[in-house]
């Protein structure tokens, strides 16, 4: 999720959110929360 290329970050959530579909459990870890948090807030509105 930190990737500067655009089109990585915006993969990155598409799959997490595939992820998150399975088991909504992995959004209870911090780190996975603080990734989810900086991607929100990113600037492409691609991601």
């Amino acid at each position: 999720l930190g990737e500067n290329a655009i089109a990585v970050r915006t993969k990155a959530m598409k799959c997490l959110s595939e992820v998150v579909a399975v088991d909504p459990s992995i959004l209870a870890r911090l780190d996975m929360q603080r990734g989810v948090h900086g991607r929100l807030m990113d600037n492409s509105t691609s991601v």
